[in-house]
């Protein structure tokens, strides 16, 4: 099967409105309200806020914040926002995020157009991706965890061709450099670098490249969390719950099915049509497409995976929806496998593909466009842009003030486990003589 159109062919102002759409329909889950009233949520708030509010220098890009591991996407975007006045921040930090999970969503056209579905549909399948609740609307808007969407992107770059010219690919190494480093996860990538680089004899040296930076991030930026095999039982329904069966009918009725005792015969039917089918078309099938079958199982087996033997784990994981972002990764990449077979694997006739758009809206209409799990508070939202005005005001007194003026904005979810409020912004505004006018890491972290 041949590409009806090639990215090349559609002119790029087309491109752009078709991201400026699906940037509004992701925003538009939560009626815009992670702009109007951004929450900062949990680290955004705690670590990026205060640590980098204000110039920064650029060493504290490689510097852990919240985390055990460094995340160069997310704190690359934090430092540059950094620079705005403050009461423009919060909302800059939800613009921004949104803008990397549109990017990410964005890639799966390149892909669906790559392996022969046309224009227009690939256009419909992205946009039926971005309508989904496969996340909430802190994976959408939070910065912190934006490297999570840092590593769908790095998979995704690995279903598209190199980019051609020395420089291009040179910038490219550079972006999927900073997404490796970006979350631990891309770890699991190590394989489909090696991959590549044997089979791939022009990109050899740039995948064996990304196959020992993935290697040295590994064991340099990050923890190193070892597995809990205990959690073992727990994996295959997690799979099929979380991943498989919320992927596709979204987190509350999946919830209810399963509470019903359905669920997890619903999702194995799922699969076992999925891999038949795939298995019937296989001999005709491109090798582009059969690599985008693999790997995406892979990635799906691999990251569920570690999200499970990594992750303390009880009743909430399965019945509620908590938790999302550790299943966040599987279930896109789950979900643009199950929208690519739709068409990729069925006939071009028009019945059936009236038939395959008719089943997604059906699809979409069960799992909820504006689904309850992507509200906000609103006034938490109006309480942290009162708070930012607060900031850029002291920060003009500061000359009358005492040095290291610390300003704090009380707010709920206490955690018992580490005795502190897990929502509570602490930040510098007046520059202290010795450690300048920002919070460092430590501070940051401590009420």
């Amino acid at each position: 099967m041949q590409a009806s159109g090639a990215p090349g062919r559609i002119p790029p102002w087309v491109l752009v409105i078709f991201f400026l759409i699906l940037f509004l329909v992701v925003a538009g889950k939560n009626s815009f309200n992670e702009i109007r009233y951004p929450i900062l949520y949990n680290e955004d708030g705690r670590y990026f806020f205060p640590a980098f509010l204000g110039p920064q220098d650029f060493d504290s890009l490689f510097k852990k914040l919240a985390s055990s591991y460094l995340q160069m996407i997310p704190y690359l975007v934090a430092y540059l926002i950094g620079f705005l006045p403050v009461s423009l921040v919060p909302s800059a930090y939800a613009v921004l995020s949104l803008t990397i999970t549109t990017i990410t969503l964005f890639l799966f056209y390149f892909v669906f157009i790559r392996l022969g579905i046309s224009s227009l549909v690939s256009f419909t399948l992205v946009l039926f991706l971005a309508a989904l609740p496969l996340g909430n609307a802190a994976l959408s808007s939070t910065l912190a965890w934006q490297h999570f969407n840092s590593v769908v992107i790095l998979m995704l770059l690995q279903w598209l061709p190199l980019p051609a010219g020395r420089t291009v690919k040179l910038l490219y190494l550079l972006v999927v450099h900073a997404l490796i480093w970006s979350h631990p996860l891309s770890i699991v990538l190590l394989p489909v670098f090696i991959y590549r680089a044997v089979r791939e004899i022009d990109g050899r040296v740039l995948h064996a490249f990304c196959a020992v930076s993935a290697l040295t991030y590994y064991f340099t930026g990050t923890s190193g969390a070892s597995p809990d095999f205990k959690y073992f039982p727990f994996f295959y329904d997690i799979l099929m719950e979380r991943v498989v069966l919320e992927s596709i009918i979204g987190p509350s009725p999946r919830a209810y099915l399963q509470f019903l005792g359905f669920s997890g015969g619903i999702a194995a039917l799922i699969v076992l049509i999925l891999v038949a089918a795939w298995a019937r078309r296989w001999k005709v099938l491109s090798a582009e497409a059969k690599f985008v079958f693999i790997s995406s199982a892979y990635f799906i087996l691999s990251t569920t995976f570690v999200a499970v033997m990594t992750r303390e784990l009880d009743d909430l994981y399965l019945h509620f929806q908590a938790l999302a972002r550790y299943v966040y990764i599987p279930k896109v990449i789950f979900a643009g496998l199950f929208s690519l077979s739709l068409f990729l694997l069925t006939t071009d006739s028009m019945r059936a593909r009236t038939g395959n758009l008719v089943f997604l809206g059906l699809v979409l209409w069960l799992a909820g466009y504006q689904s309850p799990v992507y509200r906000t508070d609103v006034e938490a939202g109006k309480k942290v842009l009162a708070f930012a005005r607060k900031i850029e005001e002291a920060k003009r007194q500061c000359g009358d003030a005492q040095p290291g003026r610390v300003l704090t904005l009380e707010r709920g979810s206490f955690q018992a486990k580490i005795n502190e409020r897990i929502w509570t912004i602490n930040v510098r505004v007046c520059e202290d003589p010795v450690r300048g006018g920002r919070l460092d890491r430590g501070e940051a972290i401590l009420e």
